[in-house]
């Protein structure tokens, strides 16, 4: 075997070597910064709940020390100040319940999906509604992280949520599905609709839209006064 050819091997089996370790590189890479997305995402989720349930729990301890005080005298006050606390402590056990759920749809150890979880939701919501809900959902998309998976869930829940306040709706559409580089999510409902023009304030389209926008994603709400209400969201998506 020839000098040149043997060199030829030799640099072939270098660039191999070389391009390996590139390789090796570039995966390590994307370890790391999956790592650290999980590492922020589980950080904010902690701020979220210590903020959210951690102001609860101090209004239901400035509750409770006021109930203390009208117990004797003022029992038709302290029967209204026991109700909130206990309306606060459902919220509560909603909360932790829905971070709970979500933790384990990101291991993979719940059979709860997402569809049941929104039906159980359903039978609270609009067992007295007369409201028929179809559910249009890939799963599959909730094996992403537990930020994406617990903000899709509770801007499904708000949505839900005004459409048992305000709709007056019959029938409502839910649908979850993924595109390439896209996560869509359609929320659609045959009610009275409402003005685009007037306020936000109070009804929770704020909150989605501001959920979707800590998951990268964009909101489009469409009402038409009469004739329903659909809500449009989009999730950027890696599909590596």
């Amino acid at each position: 075997m020839s000098d040149r050819i043997k060199h030829q091997i030799i640099d072939a089996q270098q660039i191999a070597k070389d391009k390996e370790i590139e390789l090796q590189t570039i995966q390590y890479k994307q370890e790391l910064i999956i790592k650290e997305q999980k590492e922020e995402y589980r950080r904010n989720i902690a701020m979220d709940l210590h903020d959210d349930i951690g102001a609860s729990l101090s209004s239901i301890l400035i509750y409770s020390e006021l109930a203390q005080k009208t117990i004797v005298s003022k029992p038709t006050a302290t029967q209204n100040i026991l109700n909130n606390i206990s309306v606060l402590s459902k919220e509560i056990s909603n909360k932790l319940s829905d971070f709970i759920w979500s933790l384990k749809i990101e291991k993979g150890i719940t059979q709860n999906s997402l569809k049941q979880r929104l039906l159980d939701y359903q039978q609270l919501l609009f067992a007295q509604l007369n409201i028929t809900c179809t559910y249009e959902i890939d799963e599959t998309i909730l094996s992403e992280n537990i930020h994406l998976i617990r903000n899709l869930l509770l801007i499904i829940k708000e949505a839900m949520n005004n459409i048992a306040k305000y709709s007056k709706a019959q029938n409502v559409l839910i649908s979850l599905t993924k595109t390439p580089g896209k996560i869509n999510l359609l929320i659609k409902d045959d009610g009275i609709g409402f003005d685009q023009n007037a306020s936000k304030t109070g009804n929770g389209l704020s909150n989605m839209e501001k959920r979707c926008e800590s998951v990268h994603g964009t909101c489009k709400i469409t009402s038409i006064l009469g004739l329903g209400t659909t809500i449009e969201i989009q999730i950027e998506h890696s599909d590596s």
